[in-house]
């Protein structure tokens, strides 16, 4: 489900199979509300949580979804998985077809996982453009050394994947354990 925008006259006359030429007719009629206020643009930009009634049957109904779920360790941060327990498995919700997760969690981490069927706000969370912070309590099972800050604070090459994290903030609060701050 997106919350991207769409003219009215365009969404009503694919909901209803109707021409688009007919759309100006129905709203001086006053048939078609959006979100609960009668409509009278055929214009206006909906999206897909836009609450649409035609003649007062629902046309659209999507509700924005977001639900936080502990992943535990040995959960795969994904929505399907040949080889290993997947985070959706753990969700029991009506709209949970619809939903994908924001952001990930390696394998071996457990913690606070984010689910949506909003990609513009999940995408909004997980770009590292939009300045999100993410904080994460980490333990370790060797003893960490204050060379780790500077080699976060670079920026951290992985050769497998290509690519070079952004800068992160690592503070260590004890022997095994630190916070990292990332976008």
């Amino acid at each position: 489900m997106s919350a991207r925008s769409n003219r009215l006259d365009r969404l009503l006359a694919r909901k209803l199979a109707i021409s688009r030429d007919q759309i100006p007719q129905l709203l001086a009629q006053q048939r078609i509300r959006v979100d609960g206020k009668l409509a009278n643009d055929r214009d206006m930009l909906v999206n897909g949580f836009s609450l649409i009634t035609f003649d007062e049957q629902v046309v659209q109904a999507h509700q924005a979804v977001y639900l936080m779920l502990h992943k535990p360790c040995g959960v795969l941060s994904a929505t399907n998985d040949k080889r290993h327990p997947v985070a959706m498995d753990l969700v029991d919700h009506p709209a949970r077809d619809e939903l994908h997760i924001a952001g990930r969690l390696d394998l071996h981490s457990s913690g606070l996982l984010l689910l949506t069927n909003d990609s513009a706000w999940s995408r909004h969370l997980s770009a590292p453009d939009s300045g999100v912070y993410k904080q994460y309590a980490v333990t370790v099972k060797n003893p960490l050394d204050t060379a780790y800050v500077a080699a976060f604070a670079a920026g951290m090459h992985f050769p497998f994947e290509n690519i070079t994290t952004r800068p992160a903030h690592l503070e260590i609060t004890g022997t095994h354990t630190a916070r990292v701050s990332l976008q």
